[in-house]
């Protein structure tokens, strides 16, 4: 039986419900694209643990631990960094409206061929993806796979985070437990929810830039470093070496409504040829803003 009393866990959930019902309540968020068009800010109630287990056991799945922390302490489904976050638990696809007026023999394929498709993902969520094993460069990327596909085994669809974009959670694997974001036609390196060790993380901080004004929508916080001027200033750092993803995160300063002196400074002090004209690009639009 699974233990969901990890103090440290349960007060992240507890942060994330603060930081949800803040924004749900906001007006200001209505108009969110994801809120407007999808979910409307609005979670589903929290799940028994006792029926997880019940589901891990008759599928022989075992999912990450903040995951079910979250569905058993924060809601199900519902408001996410995207379109409207899967339902627990997990089911076959229902009768498509299409097929409602159909004899009831075609009505009872449609609904085998369904339940044949889930069967085959959870299938797939069991296996591994050796392509998510590790952290690539686009140019490794590039020279090991070259592309992906759509769903990579071991991993759960979360919801979709851009225009071909899907967030998944990977449940199986060397990398269990992470957020990624694969796109629909596997044409780009699979891109990796930054500064977010698991589930819960990824949800924190998506809720909390969203409090402090920094991310409008959740196909910003998708390439976008979580978190203040100094937590950018400390990823850029951190990620020496690694060129696309400092690019990333100097781009992320643009996210800011107004720039404090040490963002400035920092911006100022960037020399790195490839760097230069982003940062000064940035300088230039605080700046004009007036900021």
């Amino acid at each position: 039986m699974r233990r969901l009393d990890d103090p440290a866990l349960l007060a992240q959930c507890r942060r994330i419900r603060n930081l949800w019902e803040e924004i749900a309540n906001d007006p200001a968020h209505a108009d969110d694209h994801y809120a407007k068009h999808h979910h409307h800010w609005q979670m589903g109630p929290t799940v028994a643990p006792d029926a997880v287990e019940r589901w891990e056991a008759e599928n022989r799945l075992e999912l990450p631990d903040e995951y079910v922390y979250y569905i058993t302490q924060v809601g199900n489904g519902g408001a996410c960094p995207g379109d409207r976050l899967c339902e627990f638990p997990l089911q076959p696809a229902p009768l498509p409206d299409i097929f409602r007026n159909d004899p009831p023999e075609v009505q009872k394929r449609v609904l085998a061929n369904n339940e044949r498709k889930f069967q085959a993902y959870l299938d797939s969520m069991r296996r591994p993806s050796e392509q998510l094993s590790r952290f690539m460069s686009e140019e490794e990327w590039e020279t090991a796979c070259g592309s992906h596909k759509m769903r990579e085994d071991g991993t759960l669809d979360l919801c979709a985070a851009d225009m071909t974009f899907i967030a998944y959670l990977i449940v199986t694997g060397e990398q269990r437990g992470r957020i990624v974001y694969l796109d629909w036609d596997g044409g780009c390196a699979p891109r990796w929810a930054k500064g977010c060790a698991n589930f819960l993380d990824w949800m924190e901080h998506f809720y909390h830039d969203l409090s402090m004004g920094w991310t409008r929508e959740g196909w910003q916080f998708m390439w976008q470093e979580p978190g203040d001027v100094d937590a950018l200033i400390a990823a850029f750092r951190r990620e020496e070496g690694n060129a696309a993803y400092q690019e990333e995160v100097l781009q992320s300063f643009g996210k800011f409504q107004s720039l404090p002196k040490k963002g400035v400074r920092f911006l100022q002090g960037v020399r790195q040829p490839q760097f230069v004209p982003i940062a000064q690009k940035l300088l230039d639009y605080f700046g004009k803003a007036g900021l």
